[in-house]
């Protein structure tokens, strides 16, 4: 997204992906764009084991989110 100058928001797997690069959120971390959670965040926690059910219980948020997340941030791993 683009405001008069520069870029306001990134998103990095388009729209349909749901993670937003944002300046104004998180200090411009990765966030899940429906929750505003740091997909780092909800990452360290299924990357030391705990069940993402769990996870989507403990943040409030859909089971979809966690899982948008974890691939994201997977993916930037891999990269």
């Amino acid at each position: 997204d683009w405001g008069d100058v520069e870029a306001q928001a990134y998103w990095p797997c388009g729209r349909g992906g749901h993670i937003v690069l944002d300046p104004t959120v998180s200090f411009g971390q990765p966030v899940d764009a429906t929750t505003g959670i740091p997909t780092e965040a909800i990452y360290s926690f299924v990357a030391a084991g705990d069940d993402p059910r769990k996870v989507a219980d403990w943040y409030d948020v859909p089971l979809d989110a966690v899982k948008r997340a974890v691939a994201f941030e997977r993916a930037l791993r891999a990269a």
